[in-house]
């Protein structure tokens, strides 16, 4: 079967990157993807990356990756945390996309690319307390807004909603909950959980990146990634306490709440459009989850 692309991927080791190039694989794409020293051993399935071809972050690498390529895949992401500089963050999620734009668009063909962002983006500044890591994609999005009419690259940012899955880092909020639960500690510190989220499940994420990556569209486009529906926190950790029969106590209220986005959900008429579904129930997600936090955490557990 012919390739229907040649794809290139940033944050090919990442969350979102690992799953994504597995995908791109199975539809038969041909997946070149850029690497700082991050080795394709970081991949849920390494042998995947055997198939693909790693160019170095360089400017040479960069150069050399983007010859040919049709799609690109930005998800490659710092973020805002205590030793991590301005500097640092600004050069991986504002410079890098924007230097490899430059490359592509020296190409003799257009070249259709996916943006990961962020739905915290979607809210005024004083209610997320505007991170860094939240200004850098808004300063991206404006950059690549200016970019002109007749620019080779078709840019489109896939605003994506409260993603999880296996492969998150274990020492995010989410996994850390689910890990504390596992490990049965007395009582698990937690905020109100009042707040709504629209979880989606990272296999949707992906797939729905390599739909609007697969579209054709005019101008810069804000596709919304979720379900469409949200889901109190509260809830995703009762369930998760009942799924992992863990005797933890839920300590709701013992810790403040760490922003003030009462309650987002994604807009998915985009997708919807192009014929995307999420593919990934709610329920069927959070054991999905709960067995890969359990299969790296070194506890024992069984399905309920």
């Amino acid at each position: 079967m012919d390739a229907p692309g040649i794809a290139l991927v940033t944050g090919a080791t990442g969350f979102v990157g690992a799953q994504l190039i597995g995908r791109l694989l199975r539809k038969n794409f041909k997946v070149r993807a850029l690497t700082s020293g991050m080795t394709k051993e970081r991949l849920v399935d390494v042998d995947i990356g055997e198939t693909v071809q790693w160019f170095p972050l360089t400017d040479a690498g960069i150069t050399q990756a983007a010859k040919g390529v049709t799609h690109f895949f930005n998800f490659s992401v710092v973020y805002d945390r205590p030793n991590c500089s301005e500097a640092t963050i600004h050069e991986v999620n504002v410079a890098l996309p924007l230097r490899i734009i430059a490359a592509l668009a020296m190409g003799d063909r257009p070249v259709n690319c996916v943006f990961g962002d962020t739905f915290y983006r979607k809210f005024p500044p004083k209610a997320t307390a505007q991170s860094r890591y939240t200004m850098s994609k808004d300063l991206l999005a404006r950059r690549i807004s200016q970019l002109p009419t007749n620019h080779p690259c078709r840019c489109a940012m896939l605003v994506i909603e409260q993603v999880y899955g296996p492969g998150e880092n274990l020492e995010k909020a989410y996994p850390r909950v689910t890990r504390q639960l596992l490990q049965h500690v007395p009582r698990v510190p937690l905020t109100q959980g009042d707040q709504q989220r629209d979880f989606i499940h990272i296999k949707d994420v992906a797939n729905a990146a390599i739909v609007v990556a697969c579209s054709e569209w005019e101008g810069v486009a804000t596709v919304g990634c979720g379900s469409g529906s949200s889901t109190p926190v509260r809830n995703i950790f009762e369930r998760l306490k009942v799924l992992s029969q863990s005797p933890s106590e839920l300590g709701f209220g013992d810790l403040p709440a760490d922003q003030s986005i009462g309650d987002s959900k994604a807009d998915t008429t985009w997708l919807r459009k192009q014929g995307w579904t999420c593919t990934v129930s709610l329920e069927e997600g959070l054991q999905d989850f709960l067995a890969d936090v359990q299969s790296r955490s070194n506890v024992t557990w069984s399905l309920r």
